[in-house]
């Protein structure tokens, strides 16, 4: 999965722990005030519009 996201070709919610160790993909964390951090996955560097407003529209949502 983590390799589809750094070839741009997908998005994935991954922990933390396992983005730490990926190349070329950037972790952005969504929802607070839970036990758990969820993460977004993505190909590092600029987002593409529609994935800053994936991003966005993901981190508005409550959890």
């Amino acid at each position: 999965m983590l390799r589809l996201v750094a070839s741009g070709r997908a998005v994935s919610a991954t922990p933390d722990w396992l983005l730490r160790k990926a190349k070329g993909v950037k972790g952005v964390r969504i929802g607070e005030g839970i036990l758990k951090s969820i993460h977004l996955g993505h190909r590092a560097g600029m987002a593409p519009p529609y994935l800053e407003g994936f991003i966005n529209l993901a981190a508005s949502v409550e959890i």
